[in-house]
């Protein structure tokens, strides 16, 4: 593999092929063709014919290289999961149990963070459904006193509500406004 596909494979590219896969960790391990094959009881011969495409490994290579290297058989046949099973996707070590369950505490804190702020946003949209009822309330009051009749005044109301974005329910026998939002609502 030469210098320019190393400096590709470093700003993220991805090794399109078994060989290319190969290749690669042969740079990260920075051992031979030959040495590879020597370690997994196959020649210097055979690896090449892995990474032209020639051949592809059987599952004896696919589980030697796994037990010798920690390399993982998915990533190595088809890209897929961390290219060393003994770290994460983004060719970080897995870290110590310690570790792991501070990180677990950590989410499980935001997780309860989110919750709360969950709660919190209900309980605006609980209290910002009340402000539009009464917004709606006025606008009939308004309305009456202005002397509309009943069919002006749901038209205005239903302006009113489709302005603040309101849903309207679906089909000619709307509800009342003021009646179907507090419904929703729950008041």
């Amino acid at each position: 593999m030469n210098a320019k596909k190393l400096q590709n494979y470093l700003e993220g590219d991805v090794p399109r092929n078994i060989g290319e896969r190969i290749d690669l960790f042969l740079l990260k391990k920075k051992i031979t063709r030959a040495k590879l094959g020597e370690a997994l009881g196959v020649t210097g011969t055979t690896i090449a014919s892995y990474c032209t495409g020639k051949s592809k490994p059987n599952s004896d290579f696919l589980e030697a290289a796994a037990n010798v290297f920690d390399l993982n058989p998915m990533w190595l046949l088809v890209g897929a999961g961390p290219m060393i099973l003994t770290e994460d996707e983004y060719g970080c070590p897995f870290r110590e149990e310690e570790e792991l369950v501070d990180y677990q505490a950590q989410i499980l804190k935001l997780k309860h963070e989110l919750a709360d702020k969950d709660r919190e946003l209900a309980a605006i949209e609980r209290a910002m459904g009340k402000q539009q009822a009464l917004i709606l309330e006025a606008v009939r009051k308004a309305c009456r006193e202005q002397g509309l009749s009943p069919d002006q005044v749901k038209a205005l109301q239903w302006a009113v509500m489709d302005y603040e974005g309101a849903h309207r329910p679906a089909g000619p026998d709307r509800q009342d406004p003021a009646v179907s939002h507090q419904a929703a609502v729950g008041d």
